[in-house]
């Protein structure tokens, strides 16, 4: 197994095909609970204009509101 210094990886080595199906079982019956409220928020997010690619952050741990999780491109 590869050390990441992300504990929430769900592959157990980074060239792996094993899943951690505990993990996927977890989100999988999470995401059921929140799809639709997901879908209707990416519709009113691309309708309005604000982003034509909304991003959905899932995390096991509080990510503080508007937190910078990718660099801009130059």
């Amino acid at each position: 197994m590869i050390n990441h210094s992300n504990e929430n990886t769900l592959l157990d080595d980074a060239n792996s095909y094993d899943v951690n199906k505990e993990l996927m079982g977890t989100i999988s019956s999470d995401f059921v609970k929140v799809s639709d409220q997901l879908k209707e928020a990416s519709y009113q997010i691309r309708k309005r204009g604000f982003s034509e690619y909304p991003v959905f952050v899932a995390s096991r741990r509080d990510v503080p509101l508007g937190k910078c999780s990718l660099r801009p491109m130059n």
